[in-house]
């Protein structure tokens, strides 16, 4: 038995000698020119009509010197092998003694070679290896050696038997495999150690392929000299080896990093061996198979390599097939994008070469959705995996906030500017996956949830919830998605999950589940739509309770209840009160877990039992605001009471505080919606489902002051965590509705109740106490936040200062006896009053109150944190009522400037205030402050001509009623949502009334209804919301309408300083107005009946309306808007202002007859602030009427005169109507019109009257001639000493004269343009 270990295994390279052989090497054909054999029909062939198989037959038959199961003769050692102990025991012995004879210097010398070769560890490696075979041969296991023979009889060789003596080896083209490469030389072979470290380790992600074996003719070692069989061989002599060769150290340890990875091809060069370093047969060694050169060597030897003809086979350069490669977006299999850098250096093994891309890694964006799509369910599922990985790190590198370099920038660019959009590519590459089993099915299922949820992840702020939340909406991908035909497939899903088996129902959810319930949440979340869709199909939502219900069995397996289940059902229930009727069936359902909930503080499931119980109080709550499922109070009262008790008792240690703290606000909110239903128990769903006595007996009220005792006994240690405030918070909030419900139910309206909150609120609302130093605390972070420089923190810090406020007050207010409206003689307790009136009057003038044009999700979640602010104002107006020393003027001030910040979801406050104020405003609180109302006006019904219009301005459509943040006996039953509206980023096409928030001019809004008669959206086709006898005329309806209006300027305009906002702008006045008169649009003029604009009242309060915006009243604020933005609101954005101006002028033309007051409203429009289009149409396409408007400059409505003179026209046609105005019409031209046409035109003529500007000679010199020629002497006079600053507006007569040093300039122009003639004939005016 041969030995494996043996040194003499392999001998010299030898040949035996070469014979005749019958093989030659192919070479070109004469005739094969072009690289390939020349084309023979087989016609033409010697052996005619006998086919290729049968002639290779006949000619082995002839040919019997070769045979091709020749074996290979055995491989035999020179010697006879030593045992392994005795060469290793030898070995060491030299080794020991030639160390032994080195000097110190010398063995330093090669310990520092070995370690520059080997590394520092190789004396550990070494060590390891002793000690594994010092273990083998003290554990007796014999290492036996293995056979390098075959036990089955060797065959006789031919060649030893000189059977074919005239054998001769093959050509060296024949030598080897047809279809595998040579092994690699000695001197390309490499030793390389490392030590096994972490960093030396790599983790495929996918395995390399099988390398490629290659085959080597191995030839036997040859015969010891002297015996027979040795005669027929020749010796080639002895190989040298001269291949370079490098270190050890030169080799890196293989790593993980792609950059160590690409530098493998580097090497791999560097070992290739250069020509000049190999002498003899070396030159001709044979290429590697498959290249180029191997090819031309095999087939076409005589062929040179620069031959044309075989140009096809060379490898293609970079330049020419991967250029348009490297330009493209490649990944690799985790979805990261791969630099172009690396794309052509990538080892193969990544399997990032899969494609037909030529050398290029990774995959493109059209390579993945192709594959995406394969019929091999583990091919599409990498892909589908590649698409997720894709949008992971498109959405973290983008969020990320933190600097990028250039090339991540722009990849983050090409992503979000692919077309169509790639998210929604890939998300609808996952929907297509969904009804898959197996891997593909659960890639589906993650790539649907990484578009909707990774992508926007679902808000889990408990303030969402706390405040009625937000429909988020603006989400293109989601409403492009097709919820009819995926919600069925989701069902299916989640009833037999693709990653679930037989077990599952006895198992927890499968991941996949969850991340349903995750994609189902985000698409409540979007839209009330989507969201009652989703209730209402079939089975879908008794399926997730199943699984819910099904894994709990006590309380220790609450750790396994997912509380997203139940923030699920919670958000469907805001969407609608269909939705939440809907889910009360099931609801039923959870007090099977409530029952066996038994939290304790210490217990280690208790995290998840907190948060399990609060999300179920949570649900309840929602339910309870719509009066539903409030008899839950009563079937559960048992459990309720355990649950009460054991809030009361409030846990020491900090973190089960937090978690207590948060339970306490859940559980008061839930205390409060129930108490509200059973104020009003008609009004719960079904009624008298909570009775008042109910709350009576279960003595809700006094638990809640002994929770707010309870919380005040805490200190201000615990006052510190905001989770504290929040409990807080919500337990005022229940207190203040049990004390509202009092009031109604109440013995004596809830004296007695009112007199025990007092006593224990008392105590901590005085200065130093704990609620009194919060409430001036607040009011200080408010006033911080408000004027700070962060804003991304601010709508949060804001509402949540407010929120606490606001509760305060109503707590406030719910002491107060029951109708109150005249100042208290004494507060119930003190409040620091004046800083609460200061922080009001500072968020009323914010002034974005009305914005709502920003869609996207942070824009949603502050617009839902408006809500407690809206909510703090409308608590302070009930306060300031109340407050002495506030009187009706300032309250009604007050009154106008908060319902312009009332938002949707406040309809139910904006009505009260509207009622509040038509109440105040009396005929005797009207003749107290002289405006001499006459008494037609209140004859015909005062106020209630406008009611109507007023309150069905503010709630437009009843189909709507979103409850508001405190929620009330009036909104439990009319409710029809809990969410504020998405945010509407355009205008609206179609005219409707605009709900809130209410524009400034909402106390006009009934003429909006009136010149909208028709419309659909009118409250005339609205007649349930009209009362019976109504029957108000159109001019009583204008009366009431602008009286009103006037009213609420002029008390703003009081007290501007600090409700600026809130004041009537120029342009809505002026377009108020503009409104009266085109009542008279398309209506029949053969009537007797009056126009509404000749009324004496009507013109009365116009006049009034407009007057503080004429020239003759100083305008304390310009403003910004314009009349084009004023009128989207009432024309929608389908018609444009100019279409509504061509027909106002048309209408002043036909029935004006010279209004004073409609030629006015004429001319805003044609200010340089607008387009010359307007101009254009009043001067020069109705320039008959212009001579009728005789305006005075000082009623003319504008805040500056520049505004019409400046920048000077040079539009060629409006210079051209202001010269045939001044011409024509120069005698009947007058007011204002006259000096707007005399400074156009003699700035166009007067360079001094341009302050610098270039004047247009050429047309200076035909103005001047043709004013001169034909027009009047008053015309003449007035442009030859016209004059005008730019800083200012002058009017006649000072702008005409008193030309100081520009006279003489004047005269040489006229001179240079006109002629002596001209200079003569009006050289005399500028010597007057």
């Amino acid at each position: 038995m041969q030995n494996f270990n043996s040194p003499d295994l392999i001998g010299s390279v030898v040949e035996r000698a070469p014979s005749a052989s019958n093989f030659k090497s192919p070479s070109l054909s004469p005739t094969a020119r072009a690289g390939f054999p020349a084309v023979q029909h087989r016609s033409l062939e010697k052996a005619k009509g006998k086919s290729a198989f049968a002639r290779s037959r006949e000619a082995s038959k002839t040919n019997t010197s070769i045979s091709r199961d020749a074996p290979v003769p055995r491989v035999l050692p020179h010697r006879a092998p030593q045992s392994e102990n005795d060469w290793r025991t030898q070995i060491s012995r030299e080794n020991e003694a030639k160390v032994d004879g080195m000097t110190e210097e010398e063995r330093q010398s090669e310990i520092r070679e070995i370690m520059e070769r080997f590394g520092a560890g190789v004396g550990d490696i070494l060590k390891k290896a002793r000690e594994a075979r010092e273990r083998k041969e003290k554990s007796g296991i014999p290492l036996e050696p293995v056979p390098m023979t075959s036990e089955t009889p060797e065959p006789t060789s031919p060649i030893r038997s000189g059977k074919y003596d005239s054998w001769s080896p093959p050509a060296p083209s024949l030598s080897t495999s047809s279809t595998r490469p040579n092994s690699p030389t000695r001197g390309a072979r490499r030793l390389r150690f490392a030590e096994l470290v972490p960093e030396n380790v790599h983790v495929y992600e996918s395995a390399p392929p099988s390398p490629r074996k290659k085959s080597f003719l191995a030839l036997p070692p040859p015969p010891p000299s002297g015996s027979g069989d040795s005669s027929d061989i020749v010796s080639l002599g002895t190989f040298e080896n001269k291949l370079p060769m490098r270190a050890p150290s030169d080799f890196r340890a293989a790593s993980g990093t792609l950059e160590e990875q690409t530098s493998m091809n580097t090497e791999a060069a560097d070992l290739k061996p250069e020509a000049s370093s190999i002498s003899g047969p070396l030159e001709d060694l044979e290429p590697e198979e498959g290249t180029p050169e191997y090819i031309r060597r095999r087939f076409f030897p005589s062929a040179p390599a620069d031959n044309p003809d075989i140009a096809w086979m060379s490898e293609p350069s970079v330049s020419d097939k991967d250029q348009l490669v490297l330009g493209q977006l490649r990944f690799d299999l985790t979805g990261a994008p791969i630099p172009r850098s690396k794309l052509l250096s990538l080892p193969t093994h990544l399997g990032l070469h899969h494609h037909a891309e030529g050398k290029s890694a990774g995959y493109t964006l059209d390579d993945i959705f192709l594959l995406s799509r394969s019929k091999v369910p583990a091919q599409r599922a990498a892909m589908l995996a590649v698409l997720k990985g894709i949008v992971d790190w498109w959405w973290k590198t983008a969020s990320a906030g933190v600097a990028q370099d250039e090339e991540t920038r722009t990849i983050i660019e090409e992503l979000q500017g692919s077309s169509p959009p790639l998210l929604k590519r890939v998300l609808f590459a996952g929907l297509e996956a969904l009804p898959e089993r197996g891997v593909v099915g659960v890639r589906a299922v993650e790539i649907v949830w990484e578009c909707l949820v990774g992508w926007e992840p679902i808000p889990d702020d408990e303030e969402y919830y706390e405040w009625g939340g937000v429909e988020l909406g603006a989400s293109e991908l989601i409403e492009s998605f097709p919820l009819n035909d995926v919600l069925p497939q989701f069902r299916d899903i989640f009833s037999l999950p693709p990653d679930g088996t037989a077990a599952t129902a006895d198992r927890d959810m499968t991941p996949v589940q969850h991340l349903i319930i995750s994609i189902l949440h985000r698409l409540a979340l979007h839209s009330n739509t989507f969201a009652d869709a989703i209730v209402a199909l079939p089975k879908l939502i008794l399926a997730v309770i199943r699984s819910f219900i099904d894994h709990y069995s006590s309380a220790s397996s609450a750790s396994t209840l997912d509380t997203k289940v139940l923030r699920l059902f919670s958000t469907l229930a805001l969407s609608s009160r269909s939705s939440a009727k809907s889910l009360c069936e099931p609801a039923d359902m959870f007090l099977r877990i409530i029952a066996t909930l038994n939290p304790t503080p210490q217990d280690s499931h208790a995290p998840y039992v907190y948060a399990i119980l609060g999300e179920m109080m949570r649900f309840y709550t929602i339910l309870a605001r719509y009066g539903m499922f409030s008899h839950i109070a009563t079937d559960g009262r048992e459990l309720w009471w355990k649950v009460n008790s054991f809030i009361q008792v409030i846990p020491s240690q900090p973190a089960a505080l937090e978690r207590h703290l948060k339970l306490v606000s859940m559980w008061a909110g839930l205390l409060e919606s129930w108490i509200t239903c059973a104020t009003d128990p008609h009004r719960t769903t079904p009624s008298h489902d909570l009775l008042w006595s109910q709350v009576i007996g279960w003595e809700w009220g006094k638990d809640l002051l002994s929770l707010s005792e309870t919380l005040a006994g805490l200190g201000h240690d615990a006052s510190a965590s905001r989770q504290f405030w929040r409990a807080r918070t919500a337990v005022f909030g229940a207190i203040a509705a049990w004390l509202e419900g009092c009031k109604v139910n109440g013995v004596k309206g809830g004296e007695e109740e009112r007199l025990m909150v007092k006593a224990v609120l008392g105590k901590t609302f005085q200065p130093g106490k704990l609620d009194g130093d919060k409430i001036s605390s607040a009011i200080v972070a408010i006033k911080s936040l408000h004027t700070g420089d962060s804003p991304s923190l601010e709508p949060r810090k804001l509402a949540h200062g407010a929120y606490e406020i606001s509760s305060i007050i109503r707590v406030w207010l719910a002491c107060c006896p029951p109708s109150t409206q005249e100042p208290l003689a004494s507060p119930p307790f003190e409040l620091p009053f004046a800083q609460i009136s200061e922080l009001c009057a500072m968020l009323v003038g914010r002034g974005d109150w009305g914005r709502r044009t920003t869609s996207d999700k942070g824009s949603a979640f502050s617009h839902l944190c408006r809500r407690p602010l809206t909510s703090l104002l409308t608590c302070y107006l009930r306060l300031s009522r109340l407050l002495p020393g506030v009187f009706e003027d300032l309250w009604l001030a007050q009154a106008f400037s908060i319902l312009l910040t009332l938002q949707p979801g406040d309809e139910e406050y904006a009505t009260g205030i509207i009622d509040q104020i038509l109440r105040t405003i009396t005929p005797e609180w009207v003749g107290s402050r002289g405006l001499n109302v006459p008494p037609a006006i209140w004859d015909r019904g005062g106020w209630e001509v406008v009611r109507p219009f007023l309150r069905f301005e503010v709630n437009p459509t009843s189909e709507t009623y979103i409850s508001p943040l405190c929620s009330s006996p009036r909104s439990i039953s009319q409710a029809t949502t809990q969410r504020l509206p998405p945010i509407v980023s355009s205008p609206k096409t179609e005219w409707s009334p605009s709900g809130l928030p209410l524009r400034r001019d909402w106390t006009a809004s009934a003429l909006d209804h009136v010149l909208h008669s028709g419309s659909a959206s009118s409250l005339f086709s609205n007649k349930e919301a009209l009362p019976s006898t109504f029957d108000a005329s159109e001019t009583e309806i204008v009366r009431a309408s602008l009286l009103l209006t006037t009213i609420a300027k002029e008390v703003i305009r009081r007290f501007a300083n600090v409700l600026s906002n809130a004041v009537l702008t120029r342009e809505e006045a002026t377009f108020s107005c503009m409104k009266v008169f085109m009542l008279e649009h398309d209506q029949d003029q053969n009537q007797t009946d009056q126009e509404v604009f000749r009324d004496s009242m009507v013109i009365r309060y116009m006049e009034e309306l407009l007057s503080a915006y004429t020239l003759s009243t100083p305008s304390p604020s310009h403003s910004l808007s314009t009349l084009e933005e004023v009128a989207v609101g009432f024309l929608g954005a389908s018609t444009p202002f100019y279409q509504y101006y061509t027909d106002f002028v048309a209408l002043y033309d036909s029935i004006s007859f010279s209004h004073p007051l409609f030629a006015r409203l004429l001319l805003p429009p044609t200010s340089m602030r607008y387009p010359v289009d307007y101009r254009k149409h009043l001067w020069n396409d109705f320039s008959h009427v212009v001579k009728t408007i005789r305006t005075p400059i000082e009623q003319v409505i504008s805040a500056d005169l520049r505004e019409y003179l400046w920048p000077v026209e040079d539009d060629p046609q409006m210079i051209s109507a202001y010269l045939r105005a001044l011409v024509k019409d120069g005698q009947a031209l007058g007011g204002f019109v006259r000096l707007v046409a005399i400074h156009h035109i003699a700035c166009n003529i007067w360079p001094d009257s341009l302050h610098g500007r270039d004047v247009n000679e050429e047309r200076a010199s035909k103005l001047l001639k043709v004013i001169v020629e034909q027009g009047s002497a008053d015309v003449v006079r007035e442009v030859m000493s016209y004059r005008q600053e730019e800083e200012g507006g002058l009017v006649p007569p000072t702008c005409f004269g008193d030309l100081g040093e520009r006279k003489d300039t004047r005269l040489q122009h006229i001179e240079k343009w006109g002629g002596s003639d001209v200079l003569q004939r009006v050289k005399g005016l500028f010597d007057q």
